[in-house]
């Protein structure tokens, strides 16, 4: 099969980042220790069947070479890769006293508040030889903690001031971006992807966001191609605005707020 072939259900997997990502700290409580681990060319760990060999092969100078990992090209290879992800994200769960967040190929672990830094580091040491048992490599240089503040994902958690932030440099893109899109009257498929994309991601960390993007992706959908040139219609427009507004006068935090206890 060719990526266009490839079954819509075994090359789709959808995560919920933000709101996975901000609960555990919450729930975990002020001053949690937090580990960062990212595995090494994620999806070549993964051997394919020799079976579908003949299907990731090709010719050059009169030779044959097959690949006989998952390539970073195959549509499936996400879908497959996470599988394992999710194994080894289920082994991590029932191993350590942590909440684990993973995206891919990037694993959050969050510490109680409380925990000895000696049996976080433990733990951490511990994580890189299961790695190492599973024939999985986790990036040395990526390593992060045990610590109260590291970035992941792109946003900067705290669980000392209970935050996570927009790095500068991405909140100055923010801005540069929405002053470019109030000047444009038309945009291509591809641009609106961009934007749409980055908007997305900023809005874990602007609350209400989200529902100032529907014009957008609507406005996506009357796009013939990816090249074709369309207007900006209002409502996309009007929507554009209000994230300049935001985005000029926003600090890039959003405060953790504690897990409330229910009443029964």
């Amino acid at each position: 099969m060719t990526g266009s072939q490839t079954p819509r259900r075994l090359s789709t997997t959808t995560w919920l980042i933000g709101p996975s990502l901000i609960s555990p700290l919450a729930s975990s409580g002020h001053g949690s220790l937090m580990i960062k681990l990212d595995l090494e060319s994620a999806f070549r760990h993964i051997p394919v069947r020799p079976e579908d060999y003949h299907l990731l092969g090709f010719i050059w100078e009169g030779l044959f070479y097959y690949d006989l990992v998952l390539g970073f090209g195959c549509r499936s290879a996400p879908y497959i890769f996470n599988l394992f992800g999710e194994a080894l994200h289920w082994i991590i769960r029932r191993s350590l006293p942590a909440h684990i967040c993973h995206y891919l190929d990037d694993f959050l672990l969050i510490f109680r508040p409380g925990t000895p830094s000696h049996i976080v580091t433990a733990a951490l040491e511990w994580c890189l030889a299961l790695g190492k048992q599973l024939g999985l490599q986790f990036q040395p240089s990526k390593v992060e903690g045990p610590s109260t503040t590291l970035e992941f994902l792109g946003l900067e958690l705290d669980s000392i001031t209970m935050e996570v932030r927009l790095p500068p440099a991405k909140l100055e893109y923010l801005v540069e971006l929405l002053d470019a899109w109030d000047a444009m009257s038309s945009c291509t498929r591809s641009q609106l992807n961009e934007l749409t994309g980055f908007l997305q991601f900023t809005s874990q960390v602007i609350p209400t966001s989200r529902a100032f993007l529907r014009s957008l992706y609507d406005f996506s959908k009357g796009f013939s191609s990816r090249f074709t040139q369309r207007r900006i219609p209002g409502p996309a427009k009007k929507d554009l605005r209000w994230w300049k507004t935001v985005a000029v006068g926003w600090n890039g935090i959003r405060f953790i707020s504690p897990k409330r206890q229910g009443i029964q």
